[in-house]
């Protein structure tokens, strides 16, 4: 983020993203007021635009009127850059282009052009609806004629009268000379080899659209592929884990037979001789369910057995 250079030389804090914003809004602010119009000198326009900026601002860094010049300099020239960038690609008319196509191709172009990105998308989406862009061609043959000539409508007043009127394209003072003179022959220069870097950069362009896009199919697929696998992967756990739930179970059931036929054993192998007639009973019906177990097998669960007796030496009176 660009530093500003206040009046004592030094180097100012930093312009935040918000800071940004608010710059442009102050700026239209001013503008737009009915009651001043143009009959104000530069230096009292920025006056006003500093004042309206601090007010709504917030901004606890000491900025000069200057600052907020340099840095609207900054702003206005990559806006007017991306808009021509923008005007150039809607001009191709590409069919099945949306807005959104648009403004990401003129930052391609932007970027292959300007050998950087685009920095201030935040100013250009308030800017955009309140910028009256004229024509680039109209603008380079009128603009050593015009007074306060720019991308932007702005206020001015005859020179003659107060100090030099606000150029907002440069941040500098308009030309006073009103006689209109032709491009000139480095300006001429300048503009056709402009023009071949324009023209070249189309086809790079289009291939980084494609290229872009081509990115953008396999980004979906490897994300595709990744779900596939996430849930493939999950899929495999689940039935690891349903396996070993099964697993154990089967250990707890063979577990429990086991017991329950050392139980079963050791009534089928009970003396009943010497037992009383109730203990004696019982055993005998005992044996009998351990029979009828052999011959029809229940469900483990609906077992239900009655708890052992005392031992025949227990005293039950």
């Amino acid at each position: 983020m660009e530093e500003t250079l206040h009046l004592n030389g030094k180097r100012g804090k930093s312009f935040t993203l918000n800071q940004d914003i608010i710059i442009c809004r102050s700026w239209m602010t001013i503008t737009q007021d009915p009651i001043v119009g143009n009959l104000q000198s530069s230096n009292n326009f920025w006056d006003r635009v500093l004042d309206n900026y601090m007010k709504i601002g917030n901004d606890q860094s000491v900025r000069s009127r200057n600052s907020l010049q340099s840095r609207w300099g900054i702003i206005l020239r990559s806006c007017n850059k991306f808009h021509g960038y923008l005007t150039q690609v809607e001009n191709r008319k590409q069919s099945g282009m949306t807005q959104v196509d648009l403004v990401l191709q003129a930052k391609l172009l932007y970027v292959e052009l300007e050998n950087k990105k685009f920095a201030f998308e935040h100013c250009w989406e308030i800017l955009q609806e309140s910028i009256k862009w004229q024509d680039s061609t109209l603008q380079k043959k009128k603009s050593s004629s015009m007074n306060a000539t720019s991308d932007f409508k702005h206020p001015s007043c005859p020179s003659e009268i107060l100090e030099k009127p606000i150029s907002l394209d440069s941040n500098n003072d308009v030309n006073e000379s009103n006689s209109e003179r032709p491009i000139g022959r480095k300006a001429e220069k300048e503009s056709r080899k402009k023009s071949k870097v324009v023209d070249t950069s189309n086809s790079r362009l289009c291939d980084l659209m494609s290229e872009f896009n081509k990115q953008t199919v396999e980004t979906q697929q490897r994300r595709a592929l990744a779900e596939e696998r996430k849930l493939k992967v999950l899929e495999e756990a689940n039935d690891r884990e349903r396996k070993k739930t099964e697993i154990e179970l089967k250990i707890m059931m063979d577990k429990y037979e086991r017991e329950q036929q050392e139980k079963d054993d050791k009534i089928m192998i009970m003396d009943t001789s010497n037992m009383d007639s109730v203990t004696k009973a019982y055993y005998e019906h005992r044996k009998a369910q351990i029979l009828s177990k052999l011959t029809t097998p229940t469900n483990i669960e609906s077992d239900s057995y009655a708890p052992l007796p005392p031992s025949p030496t227990q005293n039950w009176f």
